[in-house]
């Protein structure tokens, strides 16, 4: 559960518990999934709140991205922490260049289904990372002030 959504939650009822909110369609692909399709941010009372989004030929929630500080995962993380809270909260999480859309930086710790994530560029990432023949990487933080700018939960 997350704020008042969870994965597997029909679309339509995620629209009943969100009634007060303003639902807009955005581009999946906006928020580093694969795909063409559109999802649905909601926002309450002027500030965005979460965008979720489905597989083709679904009607229930595959993913959920949190946009709101007040909307907290894992009982600690939430939009606004710094990279270095989250590492101190997840001394095993890793950091790595999301491989789709560069834009995208991640943070996660395996065996959870969430992701932090951070809107960089190269001249702005949050990892000093190793470039080789693969995925970058990842050595230490370079930026450990740096806030998350989104989490997003979904199976893996």
């Amino acid at each position: 559960m997350v704020d008042k959504a969870y994965l597997g939650m029909p679309i339509e009822e995620f629209k009943r518990v969100y009634k007060e909110g303003k639902f807009i369609e955005e581009p999946v692909h906006e928020y580093g999934v694969d795909g063409e399709s559109m999802g649905l941010k909601v926002v309450e009372n002027g500030e965005p709140v979460l965008f979720v989004w489905t597989f083709e030929g679904d009607d229930k929630v595959s993913g959920i991205t949190v946009l709101s500080p007040k909307v907290t995962v894992d009982s600690t993380i939430y939009v606004g922490a710094t990279a270095s809270d989250f590492f101190k909260r997840n001394p095993s999480a890793e950091f790595e260049v999301h491989m789709i859309d560069e834009r995208f930086e991640l943070g996660y710790v395996k065996g959870k289904n969430y992701t932090v994530e951070f809107l960089t560029t190269d001249s702005t990432r949050v990892g000093n990372y190793e470039y080789g023949d693969s995925q970058p990487k990842f050595l230490r933080l370079k930026r450990p002030d740096a806030k998350i700018d989104r989490i997003t939960i979904e199976n893996k």
